[in-house]
C-alpha cells in the first residue's frame, strides 16, 4: 500500500461518517490550542500560564478548556447557531 493510500482511505471513511455524531465532537480543542487561546486572553506566554507548579497543570487545562468552549458556544449562539 502506498503511503498516500492510507491517508486517502481514512479521509474517505471520515467523510462517509460525517453525520454520525458519535464520531465527532464539534467543539473539540486540542490542549495546545486551549493553552494558546487562554494565554492570549490573559496577555501572557503559554509558559507563564501554568507557572512553576506542575502539579496543577491538568486541572488548569481542564478549567481553561471549559472557559474556551463555553465562550465558543456563547459566540455561536449569539450568531444564530444551534449549539444543542
Amino acid at each position: 500500500m502506498k503511503s498516500g493510500d492510507h491517508k486517502n482511505e481514512k479521509e474517505k471513511t471520515l467523510k462517509l461518517n460525517f453525520d454520525d455524531e458519535t464520531n465527532w465532537n464539534y467543539l473539540f480543542m486540542n490542549q495546545d490550542t486551549v493553552a494558546t487561546s487562554m494565554a492570549k486572553r490573559l496577555g501572557m506566554q503559554k509558559s507563564q500560564l501554568f507557572g512553576q507548579d506542575s502539579s496543577n497543570i491538568a486541572v488548569k487545562m481542564a478549567q481553561s478548556e471549559t472557559i474556551i468552549i463555553n465562550s465558543t458556544k456563547e459566540w455561536m449562539s449569539d450568531n444564530g447557531m444551534n449549539v444543542d
